[in-house]
């Protein structure tokens, strides 16, 4: 069931297709997407995020080390979810997704392709 049949307002952003039954939301997305207002300051570094969740995001990733995303194959722990399913592919099925344009050279991580490439190709 819509807004309009739950008798709630839509409020509709005028710069874009946005629209929300709250117009708080609706303030938020204007000021972080179309006026690029960021309110929001780490305290330990130069870092500043449109949205509170995001600054809270930043503290705990980068300057507290919260890793809250854990492998099921080992104990290995990181700040976000795709690090982990990085992990995964690379140590535990051994995915090599980078592929050597100059040779049959394959590689679990890009950095890894490109050391090669500059060793052996350049």
């Amino acid at each position: 069931m819509d807004s309009i049949h739950l008798g709630m307002e839509n409020h509709k952003c005028s710069q874009c297709d946005y629209q929300s039954i709250n117009k708080r939301l609706l303030e938020t997305h204007v000021n972080t997407e179309h006026l690029g207002i960021k309110n929001y300051k780490c305290t330990h570094c130069a870092y500043v995020a449109n949205l509170k969740g995001d600054l809270t995001k930043h503290s705990n990733r980068v300057h507290l080390n919260v890793k809250n995303f854990n492998c099921s194959y080992c104990d290995y722990q990181g700040a976000k979810r795709g690090a982990v399913r990085r992990h995964i592919k690379s140590v535990h099925l051994h995915i090599k997704d980078f592929e050597c344009s100059q040779c049959d050279y394959k590689a679990t991580k890009k950095r890894f392709l490109d050391s090669h490439i500059r060793r052996l190709h350049k």
